[in-house]
Order: structure tokens, then sequence, then C-alpha cells
């Protein structure tokens, strides 16, 4: 957890015209993601609300991937199929 907090703290700026391009998207705008919700909420700051819903496989999963059934869970959860799903990730290796 501790190394989660430290590298949190070098984090990468967030790209601002990403920002801005998600903020235009009308459709609902949800992060799965692999990591801690600690983390998560470090590493987005305010701009976490501009997010629907923020799922960590971790904690609300309890697992460490992004598994097919973690995209159906959210499906249903959200109410859509899972083909109107649009991952875009940030780690080739993670993301895959």
């Amino acid at each position: 957890m501790l190394k989660e907090l430290e590298k949190a703290q070098k984090k990468p700026k967030i790209d601002k015209d990403f920002i801005e391009y998600i903020k235009k998207i009308e459709q609902k705008k949800i992060i799965i993601s692999t990591t801690t919700n600690l983390f998560i909420d470090k590493e987005l700051g305010k701009e976490k609300e501009i997010f629907d819903k923020i799922y960590s496989c971790v904690g609300y999963f309890e697992i460490g991937g992004k598994t097919p059934e973690v995209f159906k869970k959210v499906s249903n959860e959200i109410g859509i199929k899972p083909s109107e799903i649009l991952h875009i990730g940030d780690n080739y290796e993670m993301d895959v």
C-alpha cells in the first residue's frame, strides 16, 4: 500500500485536452481499474467527478485483473450490453 502511495505522489499529469474530450461524451463514463480505490482517488483527484462510476477490480470484484466476467458484471450493473462498452487502456500489457 505504501508503494502505491509513493507512486501516486510521482503521478504523471493528466492531459487536460483528454479530460475536456471525455467531459463532452454523453454516454456513461466508467473506469474499471486493476488498482485500489485509494490509488484511484489519489491519481485522479477532482477529475474523478467526471466519471459516472469507478470500479476497482481489487476492491469491488476482489480480483487483480479485468476479466470478461468483470465487464459482464459492470454492464449488468449499469444496464448495457457488454458489446456497448468501449475500453480505452493506458497499459498495453494490462489492457490487451
